[in-house]
């Protein structure tokens, strides 16, 4: 009996509370009855709060503008020139990935004020391309952009200081050491590379201990030139493994030169220093895949060996010939020979 008297006292508390519900609801509907009566009252003049006017729209507009996140919007910019800049990336920036200099680089060139060239749509990027980016960590003395400006916007007297303009208000670890002005026929940045230089540092003490083939010790400059010629006579291949798939790289096809000893300069621009031995070596930039450089030091000395990279630079490459990409005049001689070469064989 006492369990039915509660359930009959459930019921009735949940009645009430259907009661107090539908009371809320006309209250509310009494509310919106007296909002549109005010409404009314006020006349066609009232503005909702929720709704901009006209001049808040215009406010918000000029704010946008001040904030330039959207330069150039709606402005004809006009033709643009190009500007391949060269510089060295060292110290604590290496460890800046590239998405980050992508970043960086146009606070930049707005500190020193140049009159960048943006790309249209809703979301306007400076034009520029750097040469290929470099993994985590790894220093270059030798990094390249291409940069589109505005032509009209851009004096001779802006090209004749921009090194020094760009060095003043530099990154930390960003050293400018060149800038030329493209012509309109000179090929962008990404179309010449074909070929990466590398020095490696190998610790004297880790050589010391390394064991490959039986052998043990190449702290020595004349063993090691000896394996490493050793090594270049065999089939150079190392295993890459992308999501647990292996692939066979072959280091030998795109190791383009091999040098013990040779390249210390460039360790010691990078601040690395110590007991250390410098290799040099060169992979090429084939459109078909190329070998890391992480790869090549494994092809010579085994997976477990670790030694710190520096990239010297990139560069173009015609036949034999190695050319820097700011050396302009070189590239378009080279060019043009490639062009009356093709021309010759066509005939032929």
């Amino acid at each position: 009996e006492r369990g039915v008297q509660g359930a009959e006292r459930g019921v009735q508390g949940a009645e009430r509370g259907v009661q107090g519900a539908e009371r809320g609801v006309q209250g509310a509907e009494r509310g919106l009855q007296g909002a549109e009566r005010g409404t009314r009252a006020a006349g066609p003049g009232l503005v909702l709060a929720s709704t901009p006017g006209e001049s808040e729209k215009a406010d918000r507009k000029k704010r946008r503008r001040e904030l330039d996140r959207l330069p150039m919007a709606g402005e004809d910019q006009g033709p643009p020139t190009r500007v391949r800049i060269g510089f060295a990336k060292v110290g604590r920036i290496a460890y800046s990935s590239h998405l980050d200099l992508v970043r960086l680089f146009p606070r930049w060139f707005r500190r020193c004020e140049l009159p960048v060239y943006w790309s249209g749509g809703f979301h306007p990027r400076p034009q520029m391309a750097f040469s290929p980016a470099l993994s985590l960590g790894i220093s270059s003395t030798g990094e390249y952009l291409d940069l589109k400006l505005r032509r009209r916007d851009f004096s001779d007297a802006m090209m004749d200081s921009l090194i020094e303009d760009l060095n003043d208000k530099a990154l930390d670890g960003v050293e400018v050491f060149g800038a030329r002005r493209l012509g309109d026929t000179d090929k962008a940045l990404g179309r010449i590379l074909g070929e990466s230089i590398w020095v490696a540092a190998l610790p004297r003490q880790l050589l010391r201990a390394l064991t490959l083939e039986g052998q043990t010790g190449f702290d020595d400059l004349k063993a090691l030139d000896e394996h490493i010629e050793h090594r270049r006579a065999t089939a150079l291949t190392v295993t890459r493994v992308r999501k647990g798939i292996g692939r066979k790289v072959d280091v030998g096809r795109a190791l383009t030169c091999a040098e013990v000893g040779q390249g210390a300069e460039t360790l010691a621009a990078a601040g690395l220093i110590g007991d250390l031995i410098p290799f040099r070596f060169g992979t090429d930039m084939a459109d078909s895949g190329t070998a890391k450089p992480t790869e090549v030091l494994r092809a010579f000395f085994g997976d477990e060996f670790q030694a710190r990279l520096v990239r010297e630079g990139v560069y173009a490459r015609y036949g034999d010939r190695r050319i820097a990409p700011l050396d302009l005049e070189g590239l378009r001689s080279a060019e043009q020979a490639r062009r009356a070469a093709k021309a010759a064989d066509v005939e032929a």
